[in-house]
């Protein structure tokens, strides 16, 4: 229509409105002919808003969806060897119901892994919450590390929360829920999620085990620098091996989207309890696949290094976390790399 003069793009990430965009139709016009420059464009940016205007396209709700991957882990540095590692054939896919209720889940089907060589038997005064790893990646080829259901919505203008239940990850099953405060471009967010869980059977199907534990955090998060690359988190909680303590992490991420940190976990474990390493502490590197692919895909490759695999200090691996799924709302997501929307 030629009355409109303003072109706003909202975003949203599973179903949680984040950011609007807008922009003047015609310097827009004039950047897609090649007439002005990227940094000429007039950008607003503004929390998103109901739907008052007049919505010229709404990307429609795809029900179902399910991509076939290869996957690898790896554990570099451990005394039984200096790498262990699977690598496995999965499919992964999601059944939506609407934008923001949906049903995810994954096969995995073991091509190789040495985890045979994990050798951690000797007697624990914790509960066995990840050292049984070798027993998880080897006494079945066919598994199914993960089956949820997670529902997400807005309490508010900065307020989100999430809730889950399933087998949440390849050792743990159970229910759980999270809350994210997070103000519009700032620098700063605060969350807690709860989540009690149970042990899964070793070979990764339908059954459980005895152990059971309620675990959660309170997170504490906080960007640094004038181009906010630097994420700092802080976690303070209960882990699953019913020990209370924090975890420190420090994130940097660069401009193709790659990030690469460190982090530091000390609960109420005594060193001599934990065992070799006193703590749990390790490095990690991940690559977004839009780097490798010729296709925009949301799917990174996460390579970490953890000297020792230990009992102390450990966490729920959750699927999805409300402060990465929200991530559009501390930067100008629509126009980083203004130059591809011309294509």
């Amino acid at each position: 229509a030629g009355d409109i003069q303003w072109l706003t793009i909202q975003n949203h990430r599973l179903g949680i409105p984040l950011i609007e965009t807008s922009v003047e139709r015609a310097d827009f016009g004039a950047f897609s002919d090649y007439r002005v420059a990227a940094n000429a464009l007039r950008v607003d940016l503004a929390p998103p808003s109901p739907a008052t205007r007049q919505i010229l396209y709404e990307a429609p709700l795809r029900h179902f969806e399910g991509t076939f991957n290869l996957d690898y882990q790896q554990t570099l540095g451990g005394p039984d060897n200096f790498i262990l590692f699977q690598l496995a054939g999965s499919y992964s896919a999601e059944l939506r119901f609407t934008h923001s209720l949906w049903m995810s889940g994954t096969l995995n089907y073991n091509l190789y892994n040495n985890y045979d060589r994990f050798r951690y038997d000797a007697p624990s005064k914790l509960p066995r919450v990840r050292t049984d790893i070798r027993q998880y990646l080897t006494t079945a080829d066919a598994t199914l590390p993960n089956l949820q259901l997670t529902a997400t919505g807005q309490l508010g203008p900065d307020l989100y929360a999430m809730a889950y239940a399933g087998m949440l990850e390849s050792m743990y099953g159970g229910i759980g829920g999270e809350v994210l405060y997070r103000p519009f471009l700032g620098r700063w967010a605060f969350g807690a999620d709860i989540n009690l869980v149970k042990q899964r059977d070793f070979d990764q199907r339908l059954h459980f085990r005895d152990y059971r534990v309620a675990t959660g955090h309170a997170s504490l998060y906080y960007t640094w620098g004038d181009a906010r690359k630097i994420v700092a988190t802080l976690n303070a909680g209960r882990y699953l091996a019913k020990d209370w303590g924090a975890t420190l992490m420090l994130n940097r991420v660069f401009e193709n989207g790659a990030s690469m940190g460190a982090y530091a976990t000390k609960t109420n474990v005594s060193a001599s309890d934990f065992g070799e390493g006193s703590f749990d502490k390790g490095i990690f590197v991940s690559v977004p696949f839009d780097l490798m692919l010729p296709r925009s895909s949301r799917t990174r490759a996460n390579l970490a290094w953890s000297p020792l695999s230990r009992d102390g200090g450990a966490r729920l691996s959750r699927r999805y976390a409300l402060y990465p799924m929200t991530n559009e709302r501390s930067i100008d997501a629509l126009f980083a790399h203004p130059e591809a929307m011309r294509d």
